[in-house]
């Protein structure tokens, strides 16, 4: 139970990096390059600190969904290896599919390679200038490649609930109102 090799126990946390630390990421897949990068803060937490802004593509085609881009920042940000290979192993690193650059706001980088050997099981990664070619979670390479008309947002409408002053609910001839409390946790019922 107890008996495994030396390489069994080494740290496979190769990224640890919370996404509101990450100011932008880059992804380049083929002639495509796209960068984004984060809004300003538009407001502040319950300790009063400034909320990181939404991440943002220079000249969008169409709006983006800003959810959709936190959790790719975060899968980016968080990487995992299942297994290590030597460095030579074939990964097709040569010609990578997709390249994932990460910037900081400390000014920190890492950078990304996903080798084109990568299949629907796993990614095969470098990961920045470690001497070892990474076996990591599929998850990683569809997250490198997913087509920009994926991250289209495609919500109906959107608005931040702490800015909601009332809510109004009419159903024939009833008509009700809420209202959100001090602490816009708890509604109240003003009407009828």
């Amino acid at each position: 139970r107890y008996e495994h090799p030396a390489v069994d126990w080494r740290n496979r946390q190769l990224l640890s990096i919370p996404p509101e630390l990450i100011a932008g990421f880059t992804l380049q897949r083929g002639s495509e390059t796209l960068q984004f990068h984060r809004g300003p803060s538009i407001s502040t937490d319950k300790e009063g600190k400034p909320v990181p802004g939404a991440f943002t593509l220079e000249h969008p085609p169409f709006p983006l969904d800003t959810v959709l881009l936190e959790s790719l920042a975060r899968v980016l940000g968080n990487l995992r290896a299942g297994q290590f290979h030597n460095p030579d192993y074939d990964a097709g690193l040569d010609h990578p599919v997709a390249i994932a650059t990460l910037q900081l706001q400390s000014g920190e980088q890492h950078t990304i390679l996903l080798g084109s050997r990568s299949d629907t099981t796993a990614a095969l990664l470098k990961v920045d200038d470690l001497p070892v070619v990474v076996r990591a979670s599929a998850q990683l390479g569809r997250a490198m490649t997913l087509p920009l008309e994926q991250l289209k947002d495609r919500s109906l409408f959107s608005f931040n609930p702490d800015q909601l002053t009332e809510l109004r609910l009419v159903d024939g001839g009833l008509t009700v109102i809420l209202q959100p409390e001090a602490d816009h946790l708890h509604w109240s019922v003003t009407q009828p």
